[in-house]
Protein backbone atom coordinates (compact mmCIF):
# COMPACT_ATOMS: atom_id res chain seq x y z
CA UNK A 1 0.00 0.00 0.00
CA UNK A 2 1.53 3.25 -1.16
CA UNK A 3 -0.35 5.42 1.42
CA UNK A 4 0.87 3.38 4.43
CA UNK A 5 4.91 3.35 2.51
CA UNK A 6 4.18 7.14 2.21
CA UNK A 7 3.43 7.58 6.00
CA UNK A 8 6.15 4.93 7.37
CA UNK A 9 8.72 7.16 5.05
CA UNK A 10 7.64 10.61 6.96
CA UNK A 11 7.46 8.87 10.16
CA UNK A 12 11.10 7.42 9.48
CA UNK A 13 12.26 11.20 8.70
CA UNK A 14 10.39 12.58 11.46
CA UNK A 15 12.48 10.71 13.77
CA UNK A 16 15.31 11.30 12.13
CA UNK A 17 14.93 14.85 12.45
CA UNK A 18 13.75 14.78 16.27
CA UNK A 19 17.30 13.06 16.53
CA UNK A 20 19.16 15.23 14.71
CA UNK A 21 17.73 17.93 16.70
CA UNK A 22 18.13 16.35 19.58
CA UNK A 23 22.13 15.77 19.28
CA UNK A 24 22.16 19.09 18.58
CA UNK A 25 20.82 20.22 21.58
CA UNK A 26 22.93 17.72 23.93
CA UNK A 27 26.18 19.02 21.97
CA UNK A 28 25.36 22.59 23.02
CA UNK A 29 24.08 21.61 26.46
CA UNK A 30 27.52 19.94 26.76
CA UNK A 31 29.87 22.84 25.26
CA UNK A 32 27.53 25.33 27.96
CA UNK A 33 28.62 22.80 30.81
CA UNK A 34 32.35 23.02 29.51
CA UNK A 35 32.26 26.83 29.42
CA UNK A 36 30.50 26.79 32.97
CA UNK A 37 33.44 23.96 34.37
CA UNK A 38 35.93 26.49 32.61
CA UNK A 39 34.90 29.32 34.70
CA UNK A 40 34.77 27.92 37.96
CA UNK A 41 37.54 29.16 40.40
CA UNK A 42 39.57 26.23 41.96
CA UNK A 43 41.21 28.51 44.56
CA UNK A 44 39.30 30.53 46.89
CA UNK A 45 41.31 33.55 48.79
CA UNK A 46 39.48 33.89 52.08
CA UNK A 47 40.91 36.60 54.22
CA UNK A 48 39.89 36.25 58.02
CA UNK A 49 41.75 38.45 60.64
CA UNK A 50 41.80 37.99 64.38
CA UNK A 51 39.21 40.24 66.27
CA UNK A 52 41.38 42.55 69.21
CA UNK A 53 39.91 44.97 71.91
CA UNK A 54 41.93 47.07 74.20
CA UNK A 55 42.10 45.72 77.89
CA UNK A 56 42.60 47.39 80.58
CA UNK A 57 45.28 45.32 82.98
CA UNK A 58 47.24 46.14 85.82
CA UNK A 59 51.15 47.45 85.47
CA UNK A 60 52.46 45.85 88.67
CA UNK A 61 52.87 49.54 90.57
CA UNK A 62 50.44 52.04 92.52
CA UNK A 63 49.91 55.73 92.81
CA UNK A 64 50.24 58.04 95.60
CA UNK A 65 46.79 57.42 97.00
CA UNK A 66 47.35 53.32 96.95
CA UNK A 67 45.12 52.33 93.25
CA UNK A 68 46.52 50.27 91.27
CA UNK A 69 48.22 51.47 88.07
CA UNK A 70 46.37 50.34 84.95
CA UNK A 71 47.54 50.42 81.47
CA UNK A 72 45.97 49.71 78.26
CA UNK A 73 46.54 46.83 75.43
CA UNK A 74 45.76 45.26 72.60
CA UNK A 75 44.67 41.31 73.27
CA UNK A 76 43.41 39.40 70.59
CA UNK A 77 39.95 37.79 71.21
CA UNK A 78 38.89 33.94 70.40
CA UNK A 79 37.03 35.86 67.57
CA UNK A 80 37.89 36.17 63.87
CA UNK A 81 36.34 38.70 61.55
CA UNK A 82 35.60 38.23 57.61
CA UNK A 83 34.97 40.50 55.35
CA UNK A 84 31.44 40.62 53.31
CA UNK A 85 33.40 40.12 50.38
CA UNK A 86 35.10 37.12 51.84
CA UNK A 87 32.01 36.06 52.72
CA UNK A 88 30.44 35.40 49.26
CA UNK A 89 33.57 33.86 48.49
CA UNK A 90 32.75 31.13 50.82
CA UNK A 91 29.14 30.76 49.71
CA UNK A 92 30.30 30.91 45.87
CA UNK A 93 32.37 28.19 46.89
CA UNK A 94 29.76 25.76 48.42
CA UNK A 95 28.22 25.72 44.88
CA UNK A 96 31.29 26.80 42.11
CA UNK A 97 34.51 24.61 44.17
CA UNK A 98 36.84 22.62 42.91
CA UNK A 99 35.24 19.70 43.63
CA UNK A 100 32.12 20.53 41.46
CA UNK A 101 34.03 21.30 38.40
CA UNK A 102 35.46 17.72 38.38
CA UNK A 103 32.10 16.11 38.89
CA UNK A 104 30.73 18.39 35.70
CA UNK A 105 33.80 17.63 33.45
CA UNK A 106 33.03 13.70 34.24
CA UNK A 107 29.58 14.31 34.03
CA UNK A 108 29.78 15.65 30.33
CA UNK A 109 31.87 12.70 29.62
CA UNK A 110 29.61 10.17 30.53
CA UNK A 111 25.77 8.74 30.16
CA UNK A 112 23.42 12.17 31.98
CA UNK A 113 20.90 9.65 32.82
CA UNK A 114 23.13 7.46 34.19
CA UNK A 115 24.94 10.22 36.21
CA UNK A 116 21.21 11.60 37.55
CA UNK A 117 20.84 10.15 40.89
CA UNK A 118 24.34 10.20 42.03
CA UNK A 119 24.49 14.00 40.99
CA UNK A 120 21.29 14.79 42.52
CA UNK A 121 22.45 13.46 46.11
CA UNK A 122 25.77 15.26 45.77
CA UNK A 123 23.50 18.56 45.07
CA UNK A 124 22.37 17.87 48.70
CA UNK A 125 25.23 17.39 49.93
CA UNK A 126 26.37 20.65 48.46
CA UNK A 127 23.26 22.24 50.07
CA UNK A 128 24.15 21.19 53.17
CA UNK A 129 27.69 22.36 53.25
CA UNK A 130 26.25 26.05 51.79
CA UNK A 131 23.48 25.51 54.86
CA UNK A 132 26.86 24.80 57.40
CA UNK A 133 28.81 28.10 55.92
CA UNK A 134 25.67 30.16 56.56
CA UNK A 135 25.33 29.30 60.31
CA UNK A 136 28.95 29.37 60.52
CA UNK A 137 28.25 33.23 59.46
CA UNK A 138 25.67 33.81 61.44
CA UNK A 139 27.44 32.76 64.55
CA UNK A 140 30.56 35.28 63.38
CA UNK A 141 27.93 37.86 63.03
CA UNK A 142 26.35 37.31 66.54
CA UNK A 143 29.96 37.24 67.62
CA UNK A 144 31.16 40.82 65.83
CA UNK A 145 27.59 42.19 67.80
CA UNK A 146 28.76 41.07 70.88
CA UNK A 147 32.21 42.92 70.40
CA UNK A 148 30.46 45.77 69.56
CA UNK A 149 28.22 45.90 72.63
CA UNK A 150 31.57 44.95 74.53
CA UNK A 151 33.56 47.86 73.37
CA UNK A 152 30.72 50.32 74.24
CA UNK A 153 30.68 48.78 77.47
CA UNK A 154 34.78 49.79 77.26
CA UNK A 155 34.22 53.51 76.24
CA UNK A 156 31.41 54.05 78.69
CA UNK A 157 34.57 52.15 81.58
CA UNK A 158 37.19 54.60 80.32
CA UNK A 159 34.89 58.08 80.87
CA UNK A 160 34.08 56.90 83.79
CA UNK A 161 37.38 56.36 85.04
CA UNK A 162 38.29 59.88 83.31
CA UNK A 163 35.74 61.54 85.41
CA UNK A 164 36.77 59.80 88.55
CA UNK A 165 40.56 61.23 88.22
CA UNK A 166 39.01 64.41 87.42
CA UNK A 167 36.80 64.52 90.44
CA UNK A 168 40.31 63.44 92.38
CA UNK A 169 42.15 66.12 90.90
CA UNK A 170 39.92 68.78 91.92
CA UNK A 171 39.65 67.53 95.46
CA UNK A 172 42.66 67.28 95.89
CA UNK A 173 43.74 70.35 94.71
CA UNK A 174 40.89 71.64 97.04
CA UNK A 175 41.94 70.08 99.76
CA UNK A 176 45.55 71.37 99.55
CA UNK A 177 44.39 75.07 98.81
CA UNK A 178 42.42 74.74 102.43
CA UNK A 179 45.58 73.19 104.09
CA UNK A 180 48.79 74.93 102.11
CA UNK A 181 49.90 78.41 102.52
CA UNK A 182 51.83 78.27 98.73
CA UNK A 183 48.85 75.81 97.42
CA UNK A 184 50.61 76.31 93.69
CA UNK A 185 53.75 75.12 94.88
CA UNK A 186 52.68 72.18 96.70
CA UNK A 187 50.30 70.99 94.07
CA UNK A 188 52.79 71.42 91.39
CA UNK A 189 55.23 69.24 93.71
CA UNK A 190 52.59 66.72 93.39
CA UNK A 191 51.39 67.28 89.81
CA UNK A 192 55.52 66.59 89.01
CA UNK A 193 55.48 63.11 91.06
CA UNK A 194 52.41 61.94 89.16
CA UNK A 195 53.98 62.70 85.74
CA UNK A 196 57.39 61.33 86.79
CA UNK A 197 55.98 58.22 87.51
CA UNK A 198 53.09 58.28 84.80
CA UNK A 199 54.16 61.07 81.84
CA UNK A 200 51.00 60.43 79.96
CA UNK A 201 48.53 60.58 83.08
CA UNK A 202 45.40 62.05 82.65
CA UNK A 203 45.98 63.85 86.06
CA UNK A 204 49.00 66.11 84.55
CA UNK A 205 46.95 66.50 81.37
CA UNK A 206 44.16 68.54 83.57
CA UNK A 207 46.81 70.19 85.35
CA UNK A 208 48.69 71.44 82.34
CA UNK A 209 45.45 71.94 80.25
CA UNK A 210 44.26 74.92 83.59
CA UNK A 211 48.16 76.35 82.77
CA UNK A 212 47.52 76.95 79.61
CA UNK A 213 44.23 78.47 80.03
CA UNK A 214 44.93 80.96 83.09
CA UNK A 215 48.05 81.60 80.90
CA UNK A 216 46.00 83.03 77.96
CA UNK A 217 43.35 85.02 80.57
CA UNK A 218 46.59 86.40 81.90
CA UNK A 219 47.24 88.03 78.35
CA UNK A 220 43.82 88.67 77.85
CA UNK A 221 42.35 92.59 77.80
CA UNK A 222 41.16 92.30 81.05
CA UNK A 223 44.00 90.44 82.21
CA UNK A 224 46.29 93.03 81.00
CA UNK A 225 44.25 95.97 83.03
CA UNK A 226 44.55 94.17 86.25
CA UNK A 227 48.07 94.02 85.88
CA UNK A 228 47.99 97.84 84.58
CA UNK A 229 45.75 98.65 88.06
CA UNK A 230 48.54 97.12 90.02
CA UNK A 231 51.10 98.32 89.13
Amino acid sequence: NKYEDVNEYKEKKDLEKEIKQLEINLSEKKNELKAYSEQVPTDIDVQARRQMRNVEVPTGEKSIWGQPKMKTERRPTKNVILSEVDYKNLVSAANDNKKLKGKINKLINTDLAKENRKLNAEIEQEYKEYNGLVSKYNAIYHKKEDLKSENLALKQENSDLRHEIKNLYETSKEFLKERTNDFKVVFKGLVDKVKGKVPESRFGRLYDAEERESNVNMFSLGGLKKMDQKN
